[in-house]
């Protein structure tokens, strides 16, 4: 008996262990489930869904006149705009939608190709209720969207304003440096995907955005090693946003299809770059490109190139004003041309 009961506590201890562990990621799905069906219920989608062939994309829509089309970065969704929306409201038709894998879009279907992405766009233009000609607005990544739109359909198109956008031969061929970049950008994406739906991401972020860093720190520096700042830059210019939405983008980050999605984009934006690279430059449409001081640009003749002196990457956040007032310029433009 002795024996036996020597025996059996170890064995006891380690059963009782086993279960605890093997609770954890039960624990974590339960809550990351519980999550996502409370945030659906608390946070409806702003704007309207439209089935489009076989995907749904959210679009918000607000204002009247001319249309000005917001498009956002390479993670990002039309909560992005929200500031400039809001504001350019009042004088144009201004619309702002989630690309298929982000935000209130349903996941994307097929892979992410600069093709398929401005063919989503095209489409979710025809099914919007803007008439053309549209002025386009593309920042970071999504001034690669933009550019080719215009491009292949300059008929529809009154302008371009790129907000710090990717520039188009920037990223092809890769360098070392860039490759390094893009590789760890993809396995820490792809990992997110992993702890989002285990609801590691979302806890991180609950805490986060709840004044507690402390936590959140040591999951980014567990999860991230030297990316582990990148929660907290986000976070500060989240809270740059208007308070309501801060909410809303812990949601989306949440979620693991953002990192899935984001994964994707990262993996094929070399190729992407290549492609509107390849495709050059629109002609006969009027393009201002608003920059960070540190960025070294080499825009073609015609470009108007303007440099937002206060600004980080999220040009639209620090100095909005900035970029209204070029939106402004090309309506001013548009209606000039169009004639009484």
């Amino acid at each position: 008996m002795i024996v036996s009961g020597v025996t059996l506590c170890p064995l006891n201890f380690f059963a009782t262990a086993g279960c605890a562990i093997a609770a954890i990621p039960v624990a974590g799905l339960l809550y990351q489930s519980y999550g996502k069906w409370a945030d659906r219920r608390r946070f409806p989608p702003p704007g309207r869904i439209a089935r489009i062939g076989k995907q749904r994309f959210h679009i918000v829509e607000k204002g009247a006149g001319p249309t000005v089309v917001l498009e956002a970065g390479i993670a990002s969704t039309s909560l992005a705009w929200v500031n400039i929306q809001r504001e350019l409201a009042k004088e144009a038709n201004v619309i702002a939608y989630d690309r298929t894998g982000f935000g209130w879009s349903s996941r994307a279907r097929g892979p992410r190709t600069l093709d398929a992405v401005v063919e989503d766009l095209h489409a979710v233009l025809r099914e919007a209720h803007g008439a053309p000609p549209y002025l386009l607005v593309g920042h970071s990544y999504g001034g690669l969207i933009v550019l080719l739109l215009a491009k292949r359909h300059p008929e529809l198109v009154s302008g371009v304003v790129l907000v710090d956008a990717v520039n188009t031969c920037d990223w092809s061929p890769l360098s070392d440096s860039q490759s390094r970049r893009l590789h760890r950008g993809v396995v820490l994406s792809r990992r997110g995907a992993i702890l989002a739906r285990f609801g590691v991401v979302r806890l991180a972020l609950s805490l986060l955005m709840a004044g507690n860093s402390r936590l959140p720190q040591l999951i980014s520096r567990w999860s991230a090693g030297n990316g582990a700042s990148v929660p907290q830059r986000l976070t500060g210019e989240v809270r740059k946003l208007p308070r309501e939405v801060w909410p809303m983008v812990r949601m989306h980050w949440s979620d693991e299809k953002c990192f899935q999605t984001m994964a994707e984009y990262l993996e094929r934006l070399p190729r992407n770059a290549e492609s509107a690279c390849d495709a050059g430059w629109p002609t006969n449409v009027p393009i201002i490109a608003i920059t960070v001081p540190v960025t070294s640009a080499d825009f073609p003749a015609g470009v108007e190139h303007r440099i937002a002196n206060k600004s980080g990457h999220w040009i639209q956040l620090d100095e909005p004003d900035v970029v209204l007032q070029a939106i402004r310029e090309l309506l001013a433009r548009q209606s000039v041309e169009a004639g009484p």
